[in-house]
């Protein structure tokens, strides 16, 4: 593939394979809005089946902030790319670029109770256009049952739920007082420690836990505001049809396929939000 640079420079990436290519970075970060004070940083494992018919899986590390009353969630990779943003490097000088293995999650970002309590609002990046989008802090009706294990430590109770397609199974301690939860989950009167959908497609695992000051940020990016809708299908034209993506979305720079390079690729999963 041929990319020419046309008044912006970027770094990019292109992997072996679809995990991993392309990933865009601009090399200028605006500013960041602090939003919330935290209070407490839990890491997840998020385990993805991206190829169902392959039983192929990747991971990729998590980070959920929470604050006294915000939450964000996304990707540890993000998060080290944009701390070296803000000091004016590349990221890809550094090892992150090997951290990468799922690139629909690595520009992530979820904040619950934002820009008010109530509220959820979700950005992410395709090519180096930046959505976001807001929605109602989604109401989960939960089924809170008697089942109690240990999990990653603590006493754990089992809760079920239906959320836009998907049957999930959480684990969550009373011996963490939060309603905010990875992803999208919320309204469980605990830390969530683990959650999975009944087909294991996607797991979230809690591997560390600590408490930590500091502000909750959001980076300020130039945002295209858009819907959920929209976004899920910018970011599923991304993976499945790349090249006509980045023609789309990439700013500032021009995309010429050469010889041997596919033109589609097939998704062999579907994102989590299936409606």
């Amino acid at each position: 593939m041929s990319i020419d640079v046309r008044g912006q420079t970027s770094c990019y990436l292109f992997g072996d394979d679809i995990w991993t290519r392309p990933v865009y970075v601009d090399d200028y970060r605006y500013d960041v809005d602090s939003l919330d004070q935290g209070v407490l940083r839990v890491n997840y494992l998020l385990t993805v089946k991206v190829d169902t018919l392959k039983d192929l899986e990747v991971e990729q590390n998590m980070v959920l902030e929470i604050g006294k009353s915000i939450g964000r969630y996304c990707s540890s990779v993000y998060m080290s790319m944009d701390s070296i943003l803000l000091l004016g490097k590349n990221p890809f000088n550094s090892s992150i670029a090997e951290e990468m293995h799922y690139s629909p999650a690595i520009y992530s970002m979820f904040y619950q109770n934002y820009p008010k309590k109530g509220k959820l609002t979700c950005t992410n990046r395709v090519c180096n256009t930046d959505f976001m989008y807001e929605e109602n802090l989604p109401s989960i009706k939960w089924e809170i049952t008697d089942s109690v294990e240990v999990v990653f430590g603590y006493h754990a109770q089992m809760a079920k739920c239906n959320f836009r397609g998907r049957n999930y199974i959480a684990w969550f301690t009373h011996e963490i007082p939060t309603t905010i939860g990875p992803w999208k989950f919320s309204g469980l009167p605990g830390l969530i420690l683990k959650v999975e959908d009944d087909k294991r497609h996607y797991v979230f695992e809690a591997t560390e836990i600590y408490n930590v000051q500091g502000s909750i940020e959001m980076p300020e990016y130039l945002y295209l505001k858009t819907t959920r809708e929209k976004c899920a299908e910018a970011v599923r034209l991304g993976i499945a049809e790349w090249i006509k993506a980045t023609r789309l979305y990439l700013k500032g720079m021009e995309v010429r396929p050469s010889d041997g390079i596919p033109l589609k690729e097939i998704m062999m999963y579907d994102f989590m939000e299936i409606n």
